[in-house]
């Protein structure tokens, strides 16, 4: 495996997908592998902030409703 770069395996599916198999190959070739330990990095910040972001509940204002219809009420 030290020859060859994971970067494929990160690029394959999301982080939370990979095998053990998968992670072992990561985890036994990043250290070796500037580029490929960058990727693995990234990868994991990308599933945090994407994990938190999915989390976030968003809540309209209180007047969303009355303007929505309001808009619909002119356009008829």
């Amino acid at each position: 495996m030290r020859n060859e770069h994971v970067i494929s395996i990160l690029e394959s599916k999301p982080l939370g997908e990979l095998n053990e198999n998968e992670l072992a190959q990561i985890h036994a070739h990043s250290p070796i592998c500037e580029s490929c330990r960058q990727a693995y990095e990234a990868a994991q910040v990308s599933a945090i902030l994407l994990k938190e972001r999915a989390a976030e509940i968003f809540e309209p204002s209180s007047f969303f409703q009355t303007r929505v219809l309001a808009a619909l009420r002119e356009r008829r």
